[in-house]
């Protein structure tokens, strides 16, 4: 699976999760930015093409080996950070 595949696999369960309380953005090939009622989280592909990090700000970056992780695990992080 590629990193869009998957980061639209992201992005459907934030969407789920959220609803029109969640703004969605693609801001290139390899990062996505989504903002909600509790702030904005960006998701961004390493230069490894392995791994992927979650910022938000006043939280702990998080990074995750994409292709091992489950979309809707990361769906999970990216609404907890929103809400």
């Amino acid at each position: 699976m590629t990193f869009d595949t998957w980061i639209d696999a992201v992005n459907a369960g934030v969407r789920m999760r959220l609803g029109t309380d969640v703004r969605t953005e693609e801001l290139s090939f390899d990062s996505a930015m989504w903002t909600g009622p509790a702030g904005t989280v960006v998701a961004e592909l390493g230069n490894d093409g392995a791994t992927m990090s979650l910022s938000s700000k006043g939280l702990a970056r998080s990074e995750f080996a994409y292709l091992d992780t489950a979309p809707d695990v990361v769906a999970d992080r990216v609404v907890s950070r929103l809400r």
